[in-house]
């Protein structure tokens, strides 16, 4: 099944009594869950910060990315476009590389450390982010790892 990135924009909405958000019309969150491939990746927090719009770059099933591009909220991105938007995407870049997921393992592995006990394989692998071993993990960061391409 083809795939195309789009960027949608939504709009931060100051009109008292409606919704705090403006999504261009054709949007439709159930869809978009439905026909995406990935996370989706926001550029920024409207809730925090003094921005007007954010983008939101998605990886659609073509046909939905076709309806979706012919709304002028919403525009159809090629793979390098895709690739240095998120380059230049605070929210995404602001987070760190690496990520503990397993602070009790961490604390056990410094403990064994502290006392001179020998650290296994595992606990070795856990420390590495290269590794997939709960511990410490790089999270996605380029395109190609972020939507699995």
């Amino acid at each position: 099944m083809e795939r195309t990135f789009v960027l949608i924009t939504i709009k931060r909405n100051r009109v008292p009594g409606q919704p705090r958000f403006q999504y261009p019309a054709v949007y439709n969150a159930a869809e978009v869950q439905e026909a995406k491939r990935g996370p989706l990746v926001y550029d920024s927090h409207l809730e925090d910060d003094d921005e007007e719009t954010t983008g939101l770059l998605v990886y659609l099933d073509s046909a939905v990315a076709e309806r979706y591009a012919s709304d002028p909220g919403c525009k159809k991105l090629t793979q390098d476009e895709a690739s240095a938007w998120l380059g230049s995407c605070r929210r995404h870049n602001a987070q760190p590389v690496e990520v503990v997921t397993n602070a009790s393992r961490l604390q056990a592995i410094l403990a064994k450390q502290a006392a001179g006990v020998k650290l296994s394989t595992e606990d070795k692998d856990a420390v590495n982010p290269a590794k997939s071993v709960p511990g410490i993990e790089r999270r996605p960061v380029t395109l190609k790892e972020v939507f699995g391409l």
